[in-house]
Formats: C-alpha cells, structure tokens, sequence
C-alpha cells in the first residue's frame, strides 16, 4: 500500500516487521512523550501494513491527525489524515468513532478561520453521536462536541454562547454513570475538566477575573484529586495567565514551581514550553529582561522544532519587544520579521497586525518615521477587517501619535478619535480590575496625542472632554457623569449577594493573614474579585437610562452657568508629558499648562504628609505646591472660590492648606471638591436647604475603641454633643454594625466618630471600625456603606483617620469611604485624609455643629470651624485634613 499524503517524509523502514496493534501502541507512547515525529512514523508504518484492518487505519488516520493538528507538520496534512479516517470508517457500526473523526475535521476548518465548514463537520458529528446506543457513550460524546460548540462560539464572538456551551459539556459529562467503562469515565472526567478551565479562561477574557480564579482554583483541586497532573498543569498554567491579566506578575510568577514540579510528573515538553512562555512576559513585565528572553528563547526553539507556528510566532514576538527595550534593534527586528512570516503562513491577521504594529514601535525609536508611518499604516489596513476593534483601536492610535509627533495634526486627528471612540465604545479604557492595574496607562498616549490636538487647535472643550473621559473611567460606574441614587434602588437578591460577597472577602483575607501562601492569596484575590463584581452587578441594576448620563458639550455649558460669577472648576490631569488643569469660569474653558514633572510633584505630596507634626510653622512643601499647582492658573481664576477635581496624587492632598507666602488658601477663598465636572453640576445645581437643622433625623454614632488601635478619649463627648445640638437626633456610643444599618437609611445627619482605614491595595474592604458584637466584625466596610440606600439624603460626618483616602488607580480617581457615601445617596460628604488629632477635631466638630444649627450652608459652616481652628493652633495637621464634598 502506497504512503497518504499525510506520511511524506516519514520514514518507515525501521518498523517493518513490527505488528500494525505494535506500531499503534508505539505511537502512544511516544507522543506521550512529546516526540511526535517519532509517534508519527510508527503511524505511518501501521497504516500501510498487510494486517491492518480498515476501520483500524481509520483509528491511525485520525490519530495521525490530531498529532499534526498540534505538533509539527502543517494544518493541509492533518486535515488530509482526518480525510482519509472519515472515508475508512464506519459510521453505522461505529459512530462514535465517525462522529469524533468529524469533530476533529471541525477543529481544523476552525483553526483556518472558515466557520460554516466548521460548523457543518460539527453537526454531522453531533447527529451521529445521538446515535451512539451506549447512554454513557452518547454522553460522553455530546459532552465532548459541545466543548468544540463553545470553542466555535468563541471565535465567532459569541460569548454568552460559548458559556452556555461550556455549561452544557459539564452537565452532560456529569451524566455519565460511575458504570461506564473505564475509558468512557476517563473520557467524560477530561471533558468536564476541560469544560471548567474554557468556562474560567472565557471569564478570564472577560474580565470576570474572581470566577475564573474561583473555577481554576477548583478545578485545581479535582485534578488532584483524580491524580492528573496534565489538568491541573493547564489549571496552574491558566491561573498563570489569570495572574497576569490582573497585572499581579509577583504572584504569577509565584506558580512557576508548581509548573516544574507538575512537569516532572507528566514530562509533556510543551506544556512546558508554553509555561516558559507565560513566565517569560512576567519576567519582562518585571524588568528582568535577561531571564525573560532565555525563558522565551526555549520556549520559541520547542515551538519552532515542533512546527508549532502560532505559538512560535507569539514567543518571537514578545522576545522581540524586550530585545527594543534592551536596546538591542538588529535582534529585535529580526524577532518581529520571523514572528510576521509565522504568522503570515498560517493566516493569523490579527497577529499580523499586532506585529506590523511592533515593527512600527521599533522604526519610531530609531527615529525612521517614514518606514514607522508604513507599518502604522498597514497595521491598520490588515486589523480593520479583523473582529478584534480594540487591537485595531490601538493601531489606529499609534498611527495617530506618530502623524501627531511629525507635526501633520489634522493628519492625525481623524484616526486619533476613532481609536478613542472605540476603546471607550469596547471599554479598553477603564479600570480593569481592583487587583489590576489601570487599563488607562496602555492607551494615555493615545489620549495624550488627541487633547494636545485639540488644545493646538484652541478647542478646550474637547480636551477637556477626552481628559475627563480618561479621569471617569477609573471610578466604577456609579461615579461618572451625574451621579444618581435610582442605580442604588437594586433588589433584594443583588444586596444578599454583595454582603454574602463582603463577608467572603474578609474571611479570605484574615486567613490569609493568619495562614499565609500561594492558596490563601488565590482565594483571597477570588473572594477580592467576587466582591468587586458583585458591587458591579448592584450598582448597573438601573438602565443606563436612568443614570443621569448627559452630552459633555451641555454639560460644559449647565456648569459654567451654574458656576456664575464667583466659582472656578479646577480639572487637573496628569499627562504623560507634564500636568495640565482646566479652569473652568462662567464665561470660558481654558486649558493651563503647569511646570511641573510628575516625579516632582508626588515627592511634595509625600513629602507634605510625611512631615513632623511638632516643627510648626507653614511646611515648606505647601509654598510649593502652590506655586506648581495655583500660581499658572490665577490668571483665570482671579478671587474666585474653587472647586477642585484633583487627580493621582492630589487627591491625597488638600488644596485648602496650600500657601501663597502670606496666607493659606483657606483664607482668602472657599475650598471645596468634586469627583468630576458631572458631580460638580450635581453639587451646584441641587442647592441646600437655608436651615437644614430644624428637619433633622440625627444618627450620631461613636466607637472609642478597636483591635490593635489606640482608644478614641474624645469620640463619646463628640458625637454626644452633636447630638444634643439637633433636635430628634440619637447618640449610640460603641456602635456596632446593626446600630449603622438601624439608624443610617432614614437619617438626615450621620455621624460617625471612630477609626478607620483607607485600604490601599483592596478600595472595597476600606472601612471603618465599629464595635465588634456577636459574629459581627465592626467592619463597616465601602461595600456595606454602597448597599443600604440613604433615603434621608443626609449630611455624612466621617470625624475618622483617613475616611476620605482610597486607592490611587494608576493615576485617576480616588475609590474611598466618603465616595461611596455619596453612591449611596447621601447628599454630602465631610472626611478626613490623614491621622487626626483626636482632641482638635473634637473643637472642630463643636465649632461645625454650633454653625450647621444656626442653619449656616453645610460648606460654609466646615469653612468657619477651619478657621477657628487655625487661630487655636495654625499648622495644618490640626486643621486641614477635612474635606467636604456636597451642595455649595
């Protein structure tokens, strides 16, 4: 019998006298091993021997096949194999075997992108399968094809689909009785194992981070528990990945142990390959560029010596970008042109495009912008018909930047504001995850290019909108445009979740803290993710509707008049070349350049809160920031009062202490602040009640002591006397958690007097520390504050250390307890933003409280008892650390 097309070049001599059943068992065992070459000739030689029977070459064919699907050889000659196996084999008398022959035929047509073919070899497989008279049979088998409907799914974008598919090869493996034989049982464990890690990798992709965690941490433990070390590889191989999408490289690196060790159980060479892969990206992400090319490099020698060419090309590609980084451009080039052959063989147009992108990175650096120009273009040509628009959004955007830094600006503008379009449009821009970092960072260069576009072309307003865009997408949903308490009206079901949610997150993270490692800190970061999405789920209970959302053009034009003439919008925004703010006044936009570097400015604002609290006198650091922050503005502000939209570091600042040599700011103007130019209408445009004390539902709540902190001598008298100030008010002293959910919906003023913590690394789990009662932690926590709805609209008093600090998303937005306050539907917000001095803001609070019940405005009132203050003890640790957000 004459070689197939799919044995060239194999030789088969030396098995000519071994037993086709021989040869077959040979195959296994080396392919088992990772020589695939091996195993394909042993397949070669059984297939043409004189004691083959048919529907057994058929067997060998179709093996042979999936052998070149994913090792060496090419995709024509593992689909001639499965050919060949559909016209050998049986399909009455063994359908199984017929209809698997066709899935595999399915797999190929989907990896050559043609889908209907695909699909028609996948429902041929499907029909025969219900066939199959075996019930554990049949499961198994439909288990299986539903797998590959999910993977067609996937690649025809269909997401939800591709879950349900999942889903659906999960319950059907799970029907496959413990009777089944041993094969069948084997068959169905590996279907379910691998419905589990597609489910958790298609939620990975969609950044629904805390269930992929959760299903590959389980699946994990299945694996174990069935002794498979090739799934719980791929398991700790895509955790791996989950890691690394989240920006967590500490911890994905932290798994490359259990990889090794789960290699030497199961030797397959490439998994391995790409583990060292997967590792080498941290490596670099890491700025461990030599060890992350020796990682990559091996990777890319297996996948090349295995014919491996996608995979192949991926490695080049990354070894490619570390080689630019190095400095090393003839390396670097020739990466990237052996990455774009590899992916040109196999027709892989999204990877074209990504590394005709990279070259184009490579020729700017070097200052070739003409041959950069080139590969933008093409870049974009090959990714526009692709079905990946945020790929494309990002060539669009180089190819911006770069026409925008040859000085062609109207060149650039048009496929600067698609690509800003669509990465708003496919939400590339914002914050990814709270175990993440900023989406933002990738594409600030795009932003950058498009708001010096405008401001070149005297268009403020644009520019505003694109940095207010930027500045909105780090705030979870709730907190951009114009705040509105209807997206907190949820249900019963999505409140039960978020505080099952909040509870998990904090049991997971004491365990960690008592029982530390590698598992406690996966399911911490599981229960951390679930908790986030959970308040994701809550807050978008609404339509998008109902949530305020308004064109920024007339929004610009409400909040200039309601401005009037006497108030400044002060919009910071930290570009990648220098700060910028935009004043807004009644009458005008305009856009100030401020001489400051970043680097500068954070060492003042670290230095500014590092500083001893005994030296007295005005800190040096406040004469600067003032002169970096105010002085480039005055010309627009003039004597106006501010509101001010920080930004980064200057959310952990207050503007109201900064110094002009003679004065503080909270001297000569009102100080307040806005979370963006939205909330800053709201503020403007709701007005106050002219004496809100004679309506007034105090709940006035202490807690003088906490776990591991220094009791609080004064918070009882504080929060007592506050109260006896407003008529109807309570005082509750060692408030506990049930005090705080019995009084807080139908109050009017909330005050709470007691420590806290601002959660840098966790916003969500940022809290304060009520009294501990029964199985109670005290732990008011931001997600406990976003989930009971303040119906009284109140005033919110946080007289607590460090209330108003949240975490810094790279370099937008600040995610704290006195924003979710306001989330939650309280009209207004005063909180701290540093250790408070408990004796001085037990005066402060009295002095407030003697003005607010007089019925002096919210803001004005704060502004008189900082005044009071400053003459009882000028330095400003005593008297600046309060900020108010609310109706001016």
């Amino acid at each position: 019998m004459s070689d197939p097309d799919w044995c060239s070049g194999q030789g088969r001599l030396r098995h000519q006298y071994i037993a086709s059943a021989a040869l077959t068992q040979l195959a296994f065992e080396e392919a088992n091993r990772g020589r695939n070459e091996a195993a394909l000739s042993a397949l070669c030689a059984a297939f043409v021997r004189n004691d083959v029977q048919r529907q057994d070459q058929g067997n060998i064919a179709n093996y042979a096949g999936t052998i070149l699907f994913r090792g060496p050889g090419n995709l024509d000659l593992a689909m001639s194999a499965f050919r060949d196996a559909i016209a050998l084999s049986d399909a009455g008398s063994h359908p199984s075997e017929a209809a698997t022959v066709h899935s595999n035929l399915s797999n190929a047509f989907l990896r050559k992108n043609l889908y209907s073919d695909a699909q028609r070899e996948l429902d041929t497989a499907i029909r025969l399968a219900r066939t199959i008279g075996d019930a554990d049979q049949r499961f198994a088998s439909l288990a299986s094809f539903s797998i590959k409907q999910g993977l067609l799914a996937e690649a025809l974008a269909e997401l939800d689909l591709a879950g349900e598919r999942y889903e659906e090869a999960h319950q059907l493996a799970k029907r496959v009785s413990a009777q089944a034989s041993e094969n069948i049982r084997f068959s169905a464990t590996q279907t379910r194992n691998e419905a589990i890690h597609n489910l958790a990798v298609l939620q990975s992709s969609r950044g629904r981070y805390g269930d992929a965690i959760k299903g590959l941490l389980g699946l994990r433990e299945l694996a174990r528990a069935d002794g498979s070390a090739v799934t719980e590889y791929w398991a700790t191989f895509s955790l791996m990945l989950a890691y690394q999408e989240l920006g967590r490289h500490e911890e994905a690196l932290a798994l490359a142990p259990a990889l090794d060790e789960l290699h030497r159980m199961s030797p397959d060479t490439g998994l391995r390959a790409s583990a060292l892969a997967a590792r080498g990206r941290s490596l670099f992400i890491q700025g461990q560029f030599n060890a992350a090319m020796a990682q990559l490099t091996e990777a890319a020698e297996y996948f090349g010596s295995q014919r491996m060419v996608s995979e192949m090309a991926q490695a080049l590609n990354a070894m490619g970008i570390i080689a630019m980084y190095q400095g090393r451009p003839a390396v670097s080039r020739r990466a990237f042109e052996d990455a774009l052959k590899g992916r040109r063989i196999i027709d892989d147009r999204i990877g074209e495009g990504i590394t005709l992108g990279a070259l184009g990175g490579l020729a700017w650096r070097l200052d070739n912008t003409d041959v950069a120009m080139k590969y933008f273009e093409k870049a974009t040509e090959v990714l526009e018909m692709t079905p990946a628009p945020t790929i494309y959004a990002h060539a669009l955007g180089s190819l911006g930047v770069a026409l925008q830094g040859v000085g062609k600006p109207q060149q650039a503008r048009l496929p600067l504001e698609r690509s800003v379009d669509l990465l708003w449009r496919y939400r590339a821009v914002r914050q990814s995850s709270l175990l993440g970092t900023n989406e933002n960072d990738r594409v600030r260069p795009i932003y950058d290019a498009l708001i010096r576009n405008y401001l070149a072309d005297g268009q403020d307003v644009k520019a505003l909108g694109v940095a207010e865009q930027v500045r909105a997408a780090g705030v979870r949903s709730g907190m951009t445009g114009q705040p509105n308490t209807k997206i907190l009206a949820a249900g019963e079901q999505e409140t039960a979740t978020l505080g099952n949610a909040r509870d998990k997150a904090f049991r997971a993270m004491r365990a960690q803290q008592t029982q530390p490692g590698i598992a406690a800190e996966q399911a911490a970061a599981a229960a951390l993710q679930e908790l986030e999405e959970a308040m994701a789920r809550f807050e978008l209970s609404s339509p998008a509707s109902e949530r305020g959302e308004i064109a920024l053009p007339a929004l610009v034009e409400n909040l200039q008049r309601a401005l009037g003439p006497s108030r400044a919008l002060l919009v910071y925004y930290r570009a990648e070349d220098g700060w910028l703010v935009f004043v807004v006044t009644e009458k005008a936009v305009n856009a100030v350049e401020l001489d400051v570097r970043d680097e500068r400015l954070s060492s003042l604002v670290n230095s500014f809160r590092e500083f001893s609290w005994d030296e007295g006198g005005v800190p040096p650091e406040l004469k600067s920031l003032y002169s970096a922050l105010i002085t480039p503005a005055l010309a627009s502000i003039g004597d106006r009062d501010l509101i001010v939209v920080p930004s980064a570091k200057l959310s952990q600042m207050p503007f109201a202490a900064l110094y002009d040599g003679r004065s503080y700011l909270a001297e000569t103007r009102s100080v307040s602040y806005a979370l963006g130019i939205g909330h800053a209408l709201q503020m403007l445009s709701d007005g106050q009640p002219a004496r809100r004390a004679q309506a007034t539902r105090g709940a006035f709540l202490a807690a003088t002591a906490a776990v591991s902190m220094a009791p609080l001598a004064y918070a009882d008298a504080e929060a007592k006397e506050g109260s006896e100030r407003l008529p109807g008010s309570t005082f509750v002293s060692n408030a506990g958690l049930k005090d705080y959910f019995a009084q807080a919906p139908s109050a009017t003023v909330i005050h709470i007097a007691a420590h806290a913590v601002a959660d840098a690394r966790n916003p969500l789990l940022s809290r304060i520390l009520l009294m501990p009662k029964g199985q109670e932690d005290g732990h008011l926590s931001v997600s406990d504050v976003r989930r009971v709805r303040l119906s009284g609209k109140p005033l919110v008093v946080l007289s607590a250390c460090e209330s108003g600090l949240g975490k810094v998303y790279s370099d937008e937005s600040v995610q704290a307890l006195s924003g979710a306050f306001l989330q939650a539907g309280a009209d207004a917000v005063i909180s701290s933003l540093w250790l408070v001095d408990d004796a001085s803001t037990s005066l402060l609070m009295s002095d407030f409280y003697e003005a607010f019940t007089r019925g002096v405005p919210t803001s004005l009132a704060l502004k008189g008892a900082i005044q009071r203050a400053m003459k009882r003890n000028p330095h400003p640790f005593y008297w600046a650390a309060f900020t108010y957000l609310g109706p001016l």
